[in-house]
C-alpha cells in the first residue's frame, strides 16, 4: 500500500518561494516550473503570470512521461518499477539504481520542454509525492545538484502544490481594516493598511493590531477589510473581517491572515473571528445611520396596560427596553436623550364610564428612571374590548413639555383601538365619558412635531383600523414581528454603532 505523510514544511517558512512568486507576476521571472516525483511517472506544471498581471496560472498543456519512457531502464511493469523506486531489490538490470542517471533523463526532458538550465530565467518547485523512497529520493537529491529548487514539498500531490502556488497569487490591491475616530461628539472613518498590493498570501503573509470597542456598542464590532480605499467609501468592497465580541471599551489583539488573493482572515486568541454575514453597504448605512443621529430626541412611549395575556405585557416592555437602549448608545451624552411614559388602562367594565385610575405617567427625563418606573407597572385585568383609555393617554400627552431643540418621537403599543369606538359603525362616535376626542388630541400632537409610531397587536380588524392608522403614520408594526433595530431606525437615531477604534498595542 503506498503511504502519504504529512507534510513536513509549511507555506509559512517559504519566504523564498513567496519572494520568487512576487517576481513571477511582476514578470522579472518568466517561468515558475513544478515539477512532481510520483510512484509511476514523473510529471511537470508550467507557472507563469496571468494574461492581465494580476494573478498566476498554469500555461499551457501538461508534461507527464513513466519513469519507463524517460529511458533509464527501469521496469515498465508499475509494480516492479514501485518496488525498485520503493528500495527493494528485484531481477533488474544493475544500472536502474543509478539516482544520478534517472535525474540527469529526467531533467535533460524537462529542459527540452521548459528551458531550465542555468541563466534561462525559470525557477523550479519539486513536489515528492511519497516520502521515505530510497531511490525516489536519490533522484531528487540529484536533481537538485542541477537545479536548487525555490522550495520542496513532500507528501502532495502535484495538483495540490500547483494549486496552492495559484492561489498564491499577489493581492491586487491594497487591503485595509475599517475602523473609526471619535474626536468629542464627532465620529469618521479611518483605515489601516493591513496588505500592501503585491503581497503573496499564505500564513507568512500577517499583519498584527489593536482595536478598541467604542463605549456605544452593544458589546461586539464589525471588523470589515476592505479594497479600492483610494475612492469613496460607497465603492469600497468587502474582501474579509469578521464580527467579534468585545465589551465595550474592551481591547483585543488581531492577526490577520492574507489566505488568497481575495479573503482577508482575522484571528482573536488563536482562533477565526466569526463571520460577519452583513454587506458593507449595509454596514456603512449603519454608520452612516449613527453619524447623522439627530442632536437631542424626546421619545415617549403610550403603552396600553390591560391585556389578555402576561406574555403580551413581557413583549412591550422588551421592546420598550431594547429601544431606549439602542437609543442612549446614539445619544450619549447626559440630557441628550428624555424618556416619558404614559400607560393607560380601562374606562371600566362592569361600570363603563369609571375614570379613576386611567393612567400611570412618567414625564420626560431621565431613561433609566423611566425603565425603573415601567419595570414597576403591573399587567391590568382583561381588558374590556371598546374602553380602552387612549383618549386620556393623547390628552395627557399633548400637555407634555417638548423641548424644541429635539427630535420627538410618540410610539403606542396597545390592541385596542380608543375608547367608545364602535368598529361596526359606518360613523363611529369619538366620545368618552370625559368627552374628549382622541382625534383632536392626536392633532394636537403632530401639530408640535411628534412622529407617531405604532405597534398593533395581531388581528385583521385591529390593524386596519383608521384608529391605528392614524397613530401610525410614520410607521405602524405588527407585534411579535417588529425589531427594536426597525423601531430605532424609523426614528432615525440608527442601530447599534458597527465598528471598532484603534487601541494602544498591548
Amino acid at each position: 500500500m503506498l503511504r502519504r505523510t504529512a507534510r513536513t514544511s509549511s507555506w509559512s517558512v517559504d519566504s523564498r518561494l513567496s519572494e520568487t512568486l512576487g517576481h513571477v507576476i511582476a514578470r522579472r521571472i518568466p517561468k515558475l516550473v513544478v515539477v512532481g516525483l510520483g510512484p509511476d511517472h514523473a510529471e511537470a506544471r508550467l507557472i507563469t503570470a496571468g494574461r492581465h498581471g494580476a494573478h498566476l496560472e498554469v500555461s499551457g498543456s501538461a508534461w507527464s512521461s513513466t519513469w519507463s519512457e524517460l529511458g533509464t531502464g527501469l521496469p515498465k511493469n508499475p509494480a516492479i518499477c514501485r518496488f525498485v523506486l520503493a528500495g527493494g531489490v528485484g531481477d533488474v538490470p544493475d544500472g536502474v539504481l543509478n539516482a544520478a542517471a534517472h535525474a540527469n533523463a529526467l531533467f535533460d526532458r524537462l529542459d527540452e520542454t521548459y528551458g531550465l538550465t542555468e541563466g534561462s530565467g525559470a525557477s523550479v518547485v519539486l513536489v515528492l509525492e511519497l516520502t521515505h523512497w530510497p531511490l525516489l529520493d536519490r533522484v531528487a537529491e540529484e536533481l537538485r545538484k542541477r537545479r536548487t529548487p525555490v522550495a520542496v514539498r513532500r507528501g502532495q500531490r502535484l495538483g495540490e502544490v500547483v494549486g496552492e502556488v495559484t492561489g498564491r497569487s499577489p493581492s491586487p490591491e491594497r487591503y485595509s481594516l475599517v475602523l473609526v475616530r471619535f474626536e468629542g461628539d464627532r465620529v469618521s472613518l479611518v483605515t489601516r493598511t493591513l496588505f500592501e498590493a503585491g503581497r503573496i498570501p499564505g500564513e507568512d503573509a500577517l499583519a498584527r493590531l489593536t482595536v478598541r470597542a467604542p463605549l456605544v456598542t452593544d458589546g461586539e464590532v464589525s471588523l470589515p477589510v476592505v479594497q479600492g480605499t483610494a475612492g469613496p467609501p460607497e465603492s469600497w468592497k468587502l474582501v474579509g473581517g469578521g464580527l467579534l465580541p468585545l465589551a465595550k471599551g474592551g481591547h483585543a489583539d488581531l492577526r490577520a491572515v492574507l489566505d488568497d488573493v481575495s479573503q482577508v482572515r482575522l484571528r482573536c486568541r488563536d482562533e477565526d473571528v466569526p463571520p460577519d454575514f452583513r454587506s458593507w453597504s449595509e454596514l456603512y448605512e449603519t454608520y452612516l445611520a449613527w453619524k447623522h443621529r439627530p442632536p437631542a430626541a424626546d421619545l415617549l412611549f403610550l403603552v396600553e396596560l390591560n391585556t389578555e395575556l402576561d406574555e403580551t405585557w413581557h413583549d412591550r416592555r422588551k421592546l420598550i427596553h431594547g429601544v431606549i437602549a439602542q437609543a442612549g448608545r446614539a445619544l450619549t451624552a447626559p440630557g441628550l436623550l428624555r424618556i416619558g411614559l404614559i400607560g393607560y388602562r380601562d374606562h371600566g367594565r362592569d361600570t363603563l364610564y369609571d375614570s379613576r385610575n386611567l393612567l400611570s405617567t412618567v414625564p420626560f427625563g431621565d431613561p433609566g428612571d423611566a425603565v425603573a418606573r415601567l419595570d414597576s407597572w403591573q399587567r391590568g385585568r382583561r381588558p374590556h374590548p371598546t374602553t380602552a383609555a387612549m383618549s386620556d393617554a393623547l390628552y395627557e400627552a399633548s400637555r407634555l413639555t417638548w423641548r424644541t431643540e429635539s427630535v420627538r418621537f410618540m410610539v403606542t403599543l396597545g390592541d385596542r383601538m380608543p375608547c367608545a369606538i364602535d368598529q361596526f359603525s359606518k360613523s363611529p362616535p369619538e366620545g368618552c365619558p370625559k368627552r374628549r376626542s382622541w382625534r383632536d388630541e392626536l392633532s394636537r400632537i403632530k401639530q408640535r412635531g411628534v412622529t407617531c409610531l405604532a405597534v398593533v397587536g395581531k388581528g385583521e380588524k385591529k390593524d386596519k383600523g383608521r384608529s391605528w392608522q392614524a397613530l401610525g403614520e410614520h410607521g405602524r408594526f405588527e407585534a411579535g414581528e417588529v425589531t427594536v433595530d426597525q423601531l430605532v431606525r424609523n426614528m432615525g437615531l440608527g442601530g447599534d454603532f458597527p465598528f471598532a477604534q484603534e487601541g494602544a498595542g498591548r
